[in-house]
């Protein structure tokens, strides 16, 4: 599942409707739904900018003159 804006509101909407009823109490179906936009958008921005992936994985040459030989594939970069 891609890290986005969208699913994450609803989501988080979704969540918001099975514990409190929908929308939340006494509020208009919008602030609710710009509530969660706005959770969904710094969370997601936040993550994007913090988040650090590392990848150390281990495999098999399967053609050419290394054929049966172990590779090696690492590398570090971010989420997008």
């Amino acid at each position: 599942m891609s890290l986005s804006i969208p699913g994450l509101a609803g989501a988080i909407g979704s969540e918001l409707d099975s514990l409190v009823g929908t929308p939340l109490t006494g509020q208009p179906a919008t602030n609710q739904a710009n509530f969660c936009t706005a959770l969904a958008t710094a969370i997601v921005n936040y993550l994007k900018a913090n988040t650090v992936v590392s990848t150390n994985d281990v495999g098999t040459v399967t053609s050419g003159v290394g054929s049966g030989g172990t590779v090696v594939a690492t590398g570090t970069g971010t989420i997008s």
